[in-house]
């Protein structure tokens, strides 16, 4: 009986020693894959912290550059406007305001609105914005984009007639460029259809869209400045 009975309690130390031991190996298991996983976040982070910073520079490269061919866009519209009050028929200054009907209408449409997104969005899409671990720096993208598309969306609303009606106005050979086979007789039918046009008032809408761009390109750039100093922090 008693060789029975420590049989059974050393039966029973047994299955809770190795019970424990289980128990530990598991829990080691675990706390290895939860480190495992952890390091794999903080590298995933690492990486896409480095892209949107890449994203953030390509934008804030493209909102510091558009304001000097805004203002070389709104000189050739105030040049456009000036012959328009005071018709100048010489063959130099016909060839002048051609170009310069031609110039006043870069960036007419929607280009250079948008940001660079790709990695913003691959964070959303793949529900992982949370690798981006500050919370604070999480909602300035959010803001940020957010104020790229809603700007993006007040452009389009304002965009003139004047790029249709210089593009009837003057021959070209590419999309920026003035025909070079254009005599005397042309130019002058040029001014000619320039006076009996509308393009005074599309003129002055277009500049008035070009500075509302420059505006709008100045804030985007100082808050894309603000983020990049938040995003690059080590």
């Amino acid at each position: 009986m008693e060789s029975s009975g420590r049989r059974m309690k050393f039966g029973v130390g047994r299955a809770i020693a190795e019970f424990f031991v289980i128990a530990a190996g598991v829990l080691a298991g675990l706390a290895a894959d939860e480190w495992r996983e952890d390091r794999q976040d903080a590298a995933l982070t690492d990486s896409y912290m480095r892209r949107l910073a890449a994203d953030l520079r390509t934008d804030s490269a493209r909102w510091s550059g558009l304001e000097p061919v805004l203002l070389r866009k709104e000189d050739a519209l105030d040049s456009v406007m000036s012959w328009l009050r005071n018709p100048n028929w010489e063959v130099e200054a016909l060839a002048e305001v051609a170009a310069d009907l031609t110039a006043g209408a870069a960036l007419a449409y929607s280009a250079l609105t948008q940001a660079e997104r790709t990695t913003f969005d691959e964070l959303v899409s793949s529900g992982r914005l949370d690798l981006i671990t500050d919370p604070d720096v999480r909602a300035e993208l959010q803001a940020y984009y957010a104020r790229v598309d809603l700007n993006g969306r007040r452009l389009e609303a304002r965009v003139t007639r004047y790029a249709p009606l210089a593009y009837e106005l003057v021959p070209r050979d590419s999309e920026a460029t003035v025909s070079t086979g254009l005599g005397e007789g042309d130019l002058r039918r040029i001014g000619e259809r320039v006076l009996r046009s509308e393009v005074e008032g599309a003129a002055i809408a277009e500049k008035n869209r070009s500075r509302e761009r420059r505006r709008i390109a100045d804030r985007l750039h100082r808050q894309v400045a603000d983020l990049l100093r938040r995003v690059d922090e080590p």
